[in-house]
């Protein structure tokens, strides 16, 4: 994919605001930053969309009309900061709300639910070798690492988490 971006720099995985307006392709976004570039590809279907974090909302960009769209809102402004893939599923993590998924269409799930719900975390990542997700969560727990159950995304265990000790102040990178 090919976005035209106005008033933005991305670089290295991280898009920030120039001030002014914030236009992508042909819509214009307002002037909330934009926290997370999104892309998701079903291998199997060779599906793919392109989604954003935008503010309080996720749009999705409609290739018909060159356009974004918005398919989710309720979040909290400004917290959607990462995201990785696992088989053709997009999993979106956010500061302040429990984990999303994007399976494709025009609809975001919820990541678990009841007492195992991914809660809201940081960084997500996904480890091929080892079938799970890993998160960091929001900046005051600097330290600690949760995990999916193995080969089940979906199952987060109270259970699975560790608080990584530092040493010297050294913190996670992926809580800065």
């Amino acid at each position: 994919y090919c976005i035209l971006m106005q008033n933005l720099h991305h670089s290295e995985g991280f898009t920030e605001t120039i001030p002014g307006t914030i236009r992508y392709n042909n819509t214009s976004l307002g002037t909330a930053p934009i926290t997370a570039i999104i892309p998701h590809y079903n291998s199997d279907t060779n599906y793919s969309r392109v989604l954003i974090a935008s503010g309080s909302q996720i749009y999705m960009r409609d290739d018909a009309q060159n356009a974004f769209r918005s398919i989710y809102s309720g979040l909290t402004a400004n917290r959607v900061t990462s995201h990785d893939s696992r088989r053709n599923v997009t999993y979106i993590s956010s500061e302040q709300d429990n984990m999303l998924q994007f399976q494709g269409g025009e609809t975001l799930y919820s990541v678990g639910g009841g007492s195992t719900q991914a809660g809201p975390y940081r960084r997500v990542l996904f480890l091929k070798e080892v079938d799970r997700l890993f998160a960091g969560r929001h900046r005051d727990r600097h330290n600690e690492v949760a995990w999916s159950e193995l080969s089940q995304p979906e199952i987060w265990d109270g259970a699975s988490v560790d608080n990584i000790q530092s040493t010297d102040g050294d913190e996670l990178e992926w809580a800065e």
